[in-house]
Formats: structure tokens, sequence, C-alpha cells
């Protein structure tokens, strides 16, 4: 498709208006807006991206070329079904979804019209939209689906300043798994790791502060040189003692957090491993430290 086609947004959520705004700032003309039974928060979307109209999600469907679902997964196959029985895809746009765990298979209603369907997930957190907007030049966008939609989508997605990546639908679970272990995981472990610090008697905030440096020389450090190389820590130098007194704290005072350390642990010993600076007594003196009791 050489031309930018008109875009319909359903579900105009964080996600939906950024997409919307990176959209229409690189030239996109956004044609309708559904969702929230025309809300305040569509109308101030719409008002922002040059006035697109409010409308019902099949006559928003309908007045696009390429239709945008960027609604809630558990969401996305009946909001297609929706739109395929209220006549919203006679016209058979494009239609594409932005789950990172479901495949096309979600649009199947539409894929049975004649619609050429797929998906286009930003590999990227949404705080907030002014947040998430500045973030997103540099995100990968990872697509799949029909070649006649993702080829636009790929047009798209370079439009808004990402890097547009082909997967297969099927392995779409495990990309989106490695999404959760590497964002949202990471968020939880930061958690855990602050409810140590406050039983310590830090308070959250100073404990934040203190521990950002720290974060972010190792994620730097783990991207830079590869998670194997930058692995530093009792269990890089083989202390299996340290790692012992660790567990027995944290079974004193935060058992759940206990089995957390554990588990990660167990894992980090077989990246130490990997690393190849530990003789197998030092290693196996970990793993029995580390095992359940």
């Amino acid at each position: 498709m050489a031309e930018k086609p008109d875009i319909t947004i359903i579900g105009p959520g964080v996600v939906g208006q950024v997409l919307g705004l990176a959209a229409f700032q690189a030239g996109y003309r956004i044609a309708a807006v559904a969702g929230g039974s025309q809300t305040e928060k569509a109308a101030a979307f719409t008002a922002s991206v040059g006035g697109a109209k409010v409308l019902p999600a099949a006559q928003a469907a309908a007045a696009g070329r390429l239709v945008l679902l960027t609604v809630k997964d558990d969401a996305i196959e009946t909001v297609c079904e929706q739109l395929a029985a209220e006549g919203g895809l006679r016209h058979l746009p494009l239609l594409a979804h932005c789950s990172g765990a479901l495949g096309g298979e979600a649009l199947r209603a539409a894929a049975a019209m004649g619609c050429a369907v797929g998906s286009m997930h930003p590999l990227q957190t949404f705080p907030d939209v002014e947040t998430s907007l500045a973030r997103l030049p540099g995100t990968y966008f990872f697509l799949e689906g029909d070649p006649p939609a993702v080829e636009p989508l790929e047009d798209l997605a370079r439009a808004l300043g990402g890097h547009p990546v082909r997967i297969d639908s099927q392995a779409k679970p495990l990309y989106h798994a490695a999404a959760v272990l590497s964002a949202n995981y990471l968020t939880t472990l930061l958690d855990a790791a602050l409810r140590v610090y406050e039983s310590v008697g830090l308070e959250r905030s100073q404990a934040r502060q203190a521990v950002a440096p720290l974060l972010q020389a190792t994620l730097e450090n783990a991207l830079r040189q590869g998670p194997v190389e930058a692995l530093t820590g009792p269990i890089a130098r083989g202390d299996a003692n340290i790692v012992r007194r660790h567990l027995q704290k944290l079974r004193e005072l935060q058992p759940e957090i206990e089995r957390l350390y554990r588990t990660l642990g167990q894992a980090t010993v077989e990246l130490a491993a990997r690393k190849g600076n530990l003789d197998e007594p030092t290693l196996q003196a970990l793993r029995n430290a580390l095992a359940k009791t």
C-alpha cells in the first residue's frame, strides 16, 4: 500500500492514544475513534489528532482503511466478531491488534470475510501517554499476519520511528513471556528488594534513590556485555556461606522473598557456571546452599 492508509483506533486507552498521536504526527489521517461509548477521553483524544470522529465501533471501523484494535487482549476476538456482525468490515479493511501474546488467529472472524489481518506489538512499556509518546522512537515492533496486512504495519512502525521485526504467529506466547520476564518481573524484583531494604530501616523512597545507580549500572553492563560476562556478586564469586546467611535472615523476616531469592539463586548458579570462573565443587556448594530444605 503506497499511500498512508486512513487509520481507525478502536480502544483509546494509553496504547491507542500513543499510536494514534504518533501516527498523526507522522502524516497519517486518523479517520475515527471508538471505545468507551464516546467518552470524554475519546473526545479529547480526537481533538489532538485533527478532529477525528468519535463513532460507535462498527461505524468507526467502516471509516478507516487500517483498523487498529487497541483493546484488552481478552476483548480482541469479541470486538472483531462484533465488527464483522455489524457490518463494520464490509469494505475489507486491514485489521490488526496490538497484543503481544496473541496472533492474527484472534481476528478469524475478519479473515473469514476476506480481510487481511495481523498484529503489531510495540516492545515498550506504556505508563502514561506523554511518557510513552516520548519513548516510542527506537522501539521495536513485532509483527505477524497476512503479508498484505504486515507490509503496511511495517511502514507504520517505521513512520513512528520504530524498528519492525516479523515474528512467527506460533511464537507469540513465548515472545510475550520473554517481554514479561524482562519488564514486569524486573519491576516485581525491585519491589522485593525495596521491601528488604525497608526491613533494615530505610524509607522506601530513600531505598529507591540508593539503589538507582546500582540498577542502572547493572542493566547497562548486562546489555553491553551480555548477562554471563556482567554477572557479579556472591554467587559469581562462589561464596556459598554468604548465600546461606542471606537465606537464613530472609527466612526469619521475609519468607516469601526467601523463596524468590532461592529460585533466582538457583538460576544464577547456572549462569555463573556458564561464565566458567568456578570449579564444579564450588558450583555444587552453591547448589546445596540454595536447595530447598
